[in-house]
């Protein structure tokens, strides 16, 4: 036996790998860097209960600080601040806001992203005339604030890295698939090795999801008014709305291995082989 086979089964793995990091990385540019489809996602986050919870009791928790206590009971307030967050007003504040976030995170040169509770005051106008008279004036209390490396990491080189590994993965992948089988002695066993590794990068996308999400919620710090659970579920929410989409392509690669790997073990002409 040559080593022609090894070589290919070598190839094919490695045009799995690629077309496993290559996928996860176009999905990151399209869907987490590009920044329309980033503030879209995160107003679609706003509308997940978990996330719509969390921001209505910052809110009000902050409204409260600044009037006075007899202008409108704690359940008034919680109403009107929840239908506040419905209006267009503070939707364009949400969006303005995630738009930043996104630059803030992806874009050299660092700055901050901010979210003021006069932010707000137009939304609750909408709602309660009294309540963003009783905001006007004064310094206006900070809601939201996400400063360059607030995430910890590198994240505009990380964005850089992603692009650059968008472009190449793909095409590097189906390179190496195509030497592969045109190095291969035995043509099947490569495309079952291709099978079955497939099968294994379906399913190692799925527990890196999962390992992701658990240590992201991990590192949350509610603070605020929210308590551990909640600021958890808020977080966990946002990240199924950014990752979510992954899960599908994990499955559909399981599931394409697994047909592939039957399909291999079906007579289907005589393999390919050197003369001895």
């Amino acid at each position: 036996m040559t080593a022609r086979q090894p070589i290919a089964a070598l190839l094919a793995v490695l045009a799995v790998l690629c077309a496993l990091v290559g996928g996860v990385s176009v999905y990151v540019r399209d869907q987490v860097v590009d920044r329309p489809t980033f503030v879209d996602r995160a107003r679609d986050a706003l509308d997940r209960d978990p996330v719509r919870q969390a921001v209505t009791s910052e809110i009000a928790a902050r409204v409260r600080e600044r009037i006075p206590g007899a202008l409108v009971s704690s359940t008034q307030l919680d109403r009107a601040v929840d239908a506040a967050v419905s209006t267009r007003a503070f939707r364009r504040a949400f969006r303005r806001t995630a738009a930043d976030a996104n630059r803030v995170l992806f874009d050299p040169g660092g700055g901050t992203a901010t979210l003021d509770l006069g932010d707000v005051a137009p939304a609750l106008d909408a709602i309660d005339p009294r309540l963003s008279q009783a905001l006007a004036g004064g310094a206006s209390t900070r809601l939201l604030q996400i400063r360059s490396g607030s995430l910890g990491i590198g994240s505009a080189r990380i964005a850089d890295a992603v692009d650059t590994l968008a472009g190449v993965l793909p095409p590097a992948a189906a390179v190496a698939f195509v030497l592969a089988l045109l190095v291969a002695a035995d043509r099947r066993r490569t495309l079952r090795v291709v099978a079955v590794a497939t099968v294994a990068a379906g399913a190692l996308l799925l527990l890196g999801l999962a390992l992701g999400r658990s240590l992201a919620l991990d590192r949350v710090d509610p603070g605020g008014v929210l308590t551990p659970e909640e600021a958890k579920r808020a977080a966990g929410a946002v990240w199924d709305v950014y990752t979510d989409d992954l899960r599908p392509w994990a499955l559909a690669a399981i599931g394409a291995g697994l047909a592939l790997t039957v399909v291999t073990l079906i007579p289907w002409g005589r393999a390919r082989r050197d003369p001895a």
